[in-house]
């Protein structure tokens, strides 16, 4: 894979299929399990040059987090109608989208979630953060948003908080060495 990310024409091709298929996913209500595939590609052990979302590092990587990103958007600003914080100034976006679409990028919110779970928090936690802050107020303040995608958020929700909490038990232990004379 590594190889075929050198070539930009491959990395190109890649990204425009992701996109592709993440718009077919939102717009067609195509029952492919994107949000997985997208949690797969995330959260996949990349060499280190290629671990940045950069549109000249790894394009891939890039359009997968601007996917995401377009996700947390359409859900971020219809939930903006409904509710804000104080402070913030209500900004009504000038694009509205319908209640299904809302939806839709909610349910896909949830199942990439659902999918990379933990690894998603350690890899990308200022994405994991966009997202939290993203469904919490979602859930209690935005009308269009169903009771099924309510409950996934909420699900979801709970989720994140537990990610953050060692769940392994932890061993410690120690040694000594003595010097011993050859008398």
């Amino acid at each position: 894979m590594v190889a075929l990310l050198k070539n930009p024409i491959f990395a190109a091709v890649m990204s425009d299929e992701l996109m592709d298929a993440s718009s077919k996913y939102i717009m067609e209500k195509d029952g492919k399990p994107i949000p997985s595939f997208l949690s797969s590609i995330l959260c996949a052990h990349w060499p280190r040059q290629y671990f940045k979302a950069f549109d000249n590092v790894n394009p891939i990587l890039y359009t997968v987090v601007c996917i995401i990103k377009g996700w947390i958007l359409v859900v971020q600003e219809d939930t903006q109608r409904y509710y804000s914080k104080p402070g913030e100034s209500k900004n009504t976006p000038e694009i509205i989208e319908t209640p299904e679409m809302v939806n839709l990028c909610a349910v896909a919110l949830s199942d990439l979630c659902e999918s990379a779970q933990r690894q998603l928090w350690i890899n990308w936690a200022s994405l994991t953060d966009e997202i939290y802050e993203c469904i919490k107020p979602s859930i209690t303040h935005n009308p269009n948003l169903t009771g099924e995608s309510k409950e996934r958020l909420l699900d979801t929700l709970l989720q994140m908080t537990q990610w953050t909490k060692n769940q392994k038990a932890s061993m410690k232990s120690s040694g000594v060495q003595t010097v011993s004379s050859g008398c």
